[in-house]
């Protein structure tokens, strides 16, 4: 867990890096590197199939529903956190510094790509996400640097929040150099954003937790090395986010993932998708074809719906 200074620097900067490291099974390491062994590891963000939620890869799923996790995402929300990203990626060194390069990214929010609409306000967050490190970055590179809120009067957090890259009207570009000349072109200075910026290191198990209306950016690999990362990132059920990686449910069909759901507790099914207990959605004709679609599998419905998820 974390402790609750760190939980109000998360509500009032926007982000921390808990003094608790995770504990990062071998197995999930090895099929992580596995899934891009003899691959071209892309420049962009990391799309690898295997090594989204669900996966075939039991160390990717186990991840995705992690009791501590969940734990921490339900605290920072003030309510059960419902999974809409869990992805592990790969990040390469590369000379590439195009438009499009994600090396030396341009200071960014999260909001823009997870929903149609705004954040709402700073104090009532409504999403939570994590990057959790699987390399050492002090070897690396590639660490996150983020700028934090310095209250309710800081001028770079005064909604709304569009003056970055792809925001009302302004054209879409990644890498910081060309994205900074078109904003200050279209008459965005930005440079004191990024003398705000500050610049942890991580180690392998190191979390950093932040949310999606926060400056972050990513910064470059070193030559000849890869850095690997899982992020995720939970909402309130009434959020208008949407599942990340173009919905779960796509898994089905084959048994291996109706076998793994069916030995979840209930936040954790909650947090996948399940309707809440209390939900409208429960009826006497529901609670039997959702008892009979897994009945094979071993699950029981009653223990689910007698659950208390607050």
């Amino acid at each position: 867990m974390i402790s609750p200074t760190e939980e109000l620097c998360w509500r009032t900067r926007g982000w921390v890096v808990p003094e608790h490291e995770l504990e990062i099974d071998d197995q999930l390491i090895h099929d992580v590197q596995q899934a891009y062994h003899g691959k071209k590891i892309p420049d962009d963000f990391g799309t690898e199939p295997t090594l989204m939620f669900p996966s075939k890869l039991a160390s990717i799923n186990e991840m995705a529903v992690h009791k501590e996790l969940l734990a921490i995402a339900g605290n920072l929300l003030n309510a059960p956190a419902r999974l809409i990203q869990m992805v592990a990626w790969a990040k390469k060194g590369s000379s590439n510094r195009d438009e499009t390069s994600n090396q030396d990214q341009r200071m960014h929010m999260d909001y823009g790509n997870n929903s149609f609409v705004h954040p709402p306000p700073f104090h009532n967050p409504n999403v939570c996400a994590v990057i959790i490190y699987l390399s050492d970055t002090t070897e690396t590179g590639g660490a996150t640097r983020v700028v934090s809120r310095h209250g309710p009067r800081d001028p770079w957090y005064q909604p709304p929040y569009t003056r970055m890259p792809g925001q009302a009207g302004l054209e879409f570009v990644n890498n910081k150099e060309d994205a900074e000349l078109m904003m200050a072109y279209e008459g965005h200075d930005r440079t004191s954003l990024y003398d705000r910026e500050e610049a942890p290191q991580f180690d392998v198990g190191e979390m950093l937790w932040y949310r999606h209306d926060v400056w972050h950016r990513g910064t470059p690999v070193n030559a000849g090395k890869i850095r690997y990362v899982i992020n995720m990132a939970w909402s309130k059920t009434e959020s208008p986010n949407f599942i990340w990686q173009g919905g779960y449910a796509k898994g089905m069909y084959y048994g291996w993932l109706e076998e793994f759901i069916s030995t979840l507790n209930p936040y954790q099914l909650y947090s996948i998708g399940f309707p809440h207990p209390l939900s409208s959605y429960w009826c006497n004709e529901t609670i039997a074809g959702v008892a009979a679609r897994y009945h094979c599998y071993g699950f029981d419905i009653n223990k689910y719906l007698t659950a208390s998820i607050i």
